[in-house]
């Protein structure tokens, strides 16, 4: 999706999480292709931001117990 980044980050990410990411790396190499972890954790970061931006807003804004009854 996107080209190379020049920002290195730490991302922390769960045991499930990875075990999914080695699940679709595996399923890649399967069928002839070559990924990293690098990668995938980078293309997930891109369907976060231009397919579920709203989703993501809206799960992580602040919340009254007015909105939950409203």
């Amino acid at each position: 999706m996107t080209g190379k980044n020049n920002v290195a980050k730490l991302v922390y990410i769960s045991d499930e999480q990875k075990e999914k990411l080695m699940e679709i790396k595996n399923m890649v190499t399967e069928i002839g292709g070559n990924t990293s972890l690098n990668e995938l954790i980078r293309d997930a970061i891109d369907v976060a931001i231009y397919f579920h931006k709203n989703e993501i807003v809206e799960q992580h804004k602040p919340r009254s117990i007015i909105d939950k009854w409203s």
